[in-house]
């Protein structure tokens, strides 16, 4: 599968760091090549008579049309890659492979002794793309934008914020009602947007923004139809000599197969998608331009359940559920091999320091059918005549949600539907286009789905862990009261080694309750490359922003 980057989808998830939102061993140019990654060669600009240099690169398979809009306020299945990395831009730059900040419309960042005011120094010189100066203003505006229309405020920063003033043109201060260190991801990573624009726009939360100002390195729209779109370089971009191409081209592709073949034919540059046995039917067709990364900076991916729904609500079945999954096969069988199964952590390979080692050994995340079974029959879930098991007055049947287009997901999810047919639940599985599932998991419209979790802020920046964020953010609720205090310690922390008895009570915690979303496999993301022109470009990824579940984990 293919998958855009999520909850914070581009920037987030990788060294760019947030929103776009995507698979195991998903493969190529990922959506995630944000604004770092086109950035990354040096060329001069256009010479006139000469063609211009055109990239082309894919967010992953995607059905319906291509919509032209370019709000940074609206999810990824709204608004058109690379929005939030490539147009709008923002303060810093969270790298989660290391866990440090890069400045970017910033130059510096502190917190005050009682980690209540985050100040922020902007970057002078930086312009909007029609000519305006960029300020300390269009900062304040655009949290004040958020505070009145609720509706942008994706990561609900307003929870945790008093007020957002600019001190002077170039400094900004946040002032929080409480301690909440992790705050600076959120804070950091979200787009700018021009005062004297958006200022009129009366509906900010469904304005399509169709012709951007910006300050990205691409922010004119210079050809856009149904199933292809093109944006043109700033050329008055804030970094001298960038970004290294004229011309961003984005496809439309409706699966991964089409992309391969796109891929094949030398079509495109950069893409994400999952490629069995990468090396040998990719690189070794042309080691020196058919390259790849698999990157351990995504999110975990995760089987949702209604909890809303019995006998979901029940810890217990939660936990059949899970012991009845044959991670080890999904990981071979449907993903490649490319990643190892999942834990009872909930947490990433490159997050294994702040692991909860006893924890990790947890054996409800391994495949025991004859327990899970056991636990069944103990929730008074019998068997019918046919041998499904009754809830109620209800057999246990349910839809089993993926993504169109997706083949490891779509693998992975018939893998599982044979499993759990061995503890007697039947299980559909459902394919939906990209906009409708990400819209059903969001609303809650599913009986059982694949999706992404939130890796969150890393451990490394004084920030919570997976496991803390997916539980929490679950359904977009508090998480309970004995929580609390390992939460706050970990919040106020502003040094590592503070957050890890926090971190590790926080697991155990969670493992406890046995997270609504269950833990399956984990997923590894690769991003390809054919870049012919582009070879040596360096990559960045910016994550999507998604609900929270825990299936595979995807670096």
């Amino acid at each position: 599968m293919s998958h855009n980057a999520t909850r914070r989808d581009f920037l987030k998830q990788a060294a760019v760091g947030s929103r776009v939102r995507d698979a195991a061993g998903t493969a190529v140019v990922w959506a995630a090549i944000g604004v770092a990654a086109l950035a990354a060669t040096r060329q001069a600009p256009a010479v006139p008579g000469k063609p211009p240099s055109v990239l082309t690169a894919t967010v992953g398979p995607r059905q319906g049309a291509w919509t032209r809009s370019f709000n940074p306020f609206r999810n990824d299945a709204e608004s058109r890659w690379p929005t939030w990395a490539g147009i709008y831009e923002p303060l810093l730059i969270s790298n989660r492979a290391t866990g440090t900040f890069t400045p970017w419309l910033a130059t510096a960042y502190s917190w005050s002794a009682d980690t209540l005011t985050f100040r922020v120094t902007t970057r002078p010189g930086v312009r909007w793309s029609d000519g305006q100066p960029f300020t300390a203003r269009d900062v304040a505006f655009t949290f004040d934008l958020m505070r009145r229309f609720p509706a942008l405020d994706h990561d609900a920063v307003w929870l945790f914020l008093e007020e957002v003033t600019a001190r002077d043109a170039q400094t900004v201060e946040f002032k929080l009602k409480r301690p909440y260190t992790p705050g600076a991801v959120y804070l950091g990573e979200q787009a700018i947007v021009p005062e004297h624009k958006w200022k009129d726009v009366a509906q900010p939360a469904t304005f399509d923004d169709p012709s951007p100002v910006a300050t990205g390195p691409f922010v004119t729209v210079k050809r856009f139809e149904p199933t292809v779109y093109e944006l043109g370089r700033n050329p008055s971009y804030w970094q001298p000599g960038k970004p290294g191409v004229d011309v961003l081209r984005v496809p439309l592709y409706r699966s991964n197969a089409e992309i391969v073949r796109a891929l094949t034919a030398n079509e495109v540059d950069w893409a994400s998608l999952f490629f069995p046995d990468i090396e040998k039917e990719w690189v070794a067709a042309d080691p020196a331009h058919h390259q790849y990364w698999y990157p351990d900076t995504g999110p975990t991916v995760l089987l949702y359940v209604d909890t809303r729904r019995k006998p979901f609500d029940d810890r217990n079945v939660r936990k059949a559920l899970s012991m009845a999954l044959d991670r080890p096969r999904i990981t071979k069988d449907a993903i490649g091999g490319y990643a190892p199964p999942a834990d009872a952590t909930g947490l990433a390979e490159s997050q294994k320091r702040w692991k909860d080692a006893a924890l990790a050994q947890d054996p409800w995340t391994r495949r025991n059918v004859a327990e899970a079974n056991k636990l069944l029959d103990a929730a008074s879930l019998a068997r019918g005549a046919d041998g499904i098991r009754v809830a109620g007055t209800e057999p246990m049947r349910y839809t089993f949600q993926t993504v169109q287009g997706w083949t490891d997901w779509l693998a992975a999810a018939e893998i599982m539907r044979q499993n759990l047919a061995e503890v007697g639940v039947a299980v559909t599985v459902k394919t939906l286009e990209y906009n409708a599932w990400d819209d059903a998991l969001r609303r809650g419209r599913f009986d059982m789905s694949m999706g992404f979790g939130s890796r969150g802020p890393g451990s490394g920046s004084g920030e919570g862990t997976a496991a803390l964020r997916s539980d929490l953010r679950c359904r977009g609720g508090p998480g309970p009261r004995r929580r609390a205090a390992a939460a706050v310690r970990a919040r106020r922390a502003q040094h590592p080694a503070l957050h890890r008895p926090a971190m590790g009570r926080l697991q155990h915690d969670a493992a406890d309750r046995l997270p609504e979303p269950v833990p399956a496999l984990r997923e590894r993301r690769t991003h390809r490359l054919a870049p012919r022109r582009l070879s040596r470009s360096r990559l960045a990824t910016r994550a999507p922003r998604r609900p929270s579940a825990l299936i595979e984990e995807t670096p």
